[in-house]
């Protein structure tokens, strides 16, 4: 058990994910939490995160980073503690990810945070490419000596006023806000940091966890307006899945998520949240309602969309 601050390092500062997790880093960094913040970017330069540095210049130091350098990033990580992915999947993504691990290792890093914060693959049956190299990155990780624990979120996309709900809509769906994001992941540092046997390798978080019929609800009674339900039976929307299988991209879910979410898939009423927010003594999550009254119940209009995937 440790009582002192982590020094932590964050790759893939920007996207998605990247985007909220990072801020909240840096606030951790300026409030004391951790002790010092290296980000690492291609291109250091970038306004944002000149912004980070000025923000808090005795906490954050901007390293340019070159993922094709094992020993560079391996001198990068020397002193770190924790090390937290948000990487994308752009370019040889795979290589990279390969060569992070090994620097951590060789620097001895304690702890790593892989790019997960999307589907909890375990909890399917459903085999995606995806999920197969996301295990095995996880193995890969921890066969070298590392403390890995992933973060899983879920999603939501709501581009129309009509929603095509699988199965009958009562299955419940864990939803996080992207302004949980980076709370959860902080937290999730710092308890695995002081003690790290009370962190398991895989965390379920969520900001919500209820139902398509009732989330439609929610939607329409804030705007009054009908929301058009379309459910979609467990068995058309695996045959569906099965006509395009083979066209789609090995990085993305596509169709497969409604058969997954009909399924329980995307169910956490058994979660990390308790663990990592105890009486929500840290934050008090968004919970749908509020993102409802903030887009007027209309979340087709709105541009900055509940969770990510």
């Amino acid at each position: 058990m440790s009582s002192s601050a982590p020094v932590v390092a964050i790759v893939g500062p920007f996207g998605f994910i990247g985007d909220h997790v990072t801020p909240a880093f840096v606030k951790a960094a300026k409030g004391g939490e951790v002790a010092r913040l290296k980000i690492l970017s291609s291109d250091p330069s970038r306004p944002l995160l000149q912004q980070y540095a000025s923000d808090a210049p005795q906490q954050v130091e901007l390293v340019q980073a070159d993922y094709k350098d094992v020993k560079s990033l391996e001198r990068t990580l020397q002193g770190v503690d924790i090390l937290v992915s948000s990487m994308g999947m752009q370019g040889d993504f795979a290589t990279s990810k390969e060569s992070l691990i090994h620097a951590a290792a060789n620097a001895g890093v304690k702890i790593y945070i892989p790019s997960e914060w999307g589907t909890d693959h375990h909890s399917t049956k459903r085999e995606h490419p995806m999920f197969t190299a996301k295990q095995h990155h996880h193995a890969a990780a921890e066969a070298l000596g590392l403390k890995v624990v992933a973060i899983y979120t879920t999603r939501i996309d709501s581009a129309s006023s009509t929603w095509a709900i699988p199965g009958d809509g009562s299955q419940p769906v864990a939803l996080t806000s992207q302004r949980d994001l980076g709370p959860y992941a902080v937290h999730a540092v710092l308890l695995a940091y002081s003690d790290p046997t009370k962190v398991p390798s895989h965390l379920r978080v969520c900001s919500d966890n209820r139902s398509w019929n009732e989330y439609a609800d929610i939607m329409e009674g804030m705007s009054g307006i009908p929301i058009k339900r379309e459910y979609v039976p467990l068995e058309e929307a695996e045959r569906k899945y099965e006509a395009v299988r083979a066209n789609i991209a090995p990085h993305m879910l596509g169709p497969l998520i409604p058969i997954m979410s009909a399924e329980g898939t995307f169910d956490h009423s058994v979660s990390s949240n308790e663990l990592l927010n105890p009486g929500q003594k840290y934050f008090v999550p968004r919970k749908v309602d509020e993102y409802a009254k903030e887009v007027g119940g209309r979340p087709w209009l709105n541009g900055d969309p509940f969770s990510p995937n």
